[in-house]
């Protein structure tokens, strides 16, 4: 396998919690991991969806509008430029 990779999940038992989604792609609770969706988003774009903590909102392909996910957000990053 080669080198070995440096995870970092977070939270308690971390050493099994590390184990489990490499082996399984499962937390130590049985749930799925997921990758996080990150946005780039405008100002403008953020305050006309009502992204905060806690909004669910709808993912849709702007082709056809067909809705893809419903995510929600967990935190809206503002970096210092």
């Amino acid at each position: 396998m080669g080198k070995s990779q440096s995870w970092y999940i977070g939270g308690k038992n971390e050493d099994l919690t590390t184990f489990s989604v490499v082996a399984n792609n499962r937390l130590a609770d049985g749930n799925l991991f997921s990758m996080p969706i990150n946005l780039d988003l405008s100002k403008e774009t953020i305050e006309e969806v009502g992204a905060k903590p806690g909004a669910r909102i709808t993912l849709r392909d702007f082709r056809d509008d067909r809705n893809l996910a419903i995510i929600t957000v967990d935190d809206v990053y503002t970096p210092d430029k």
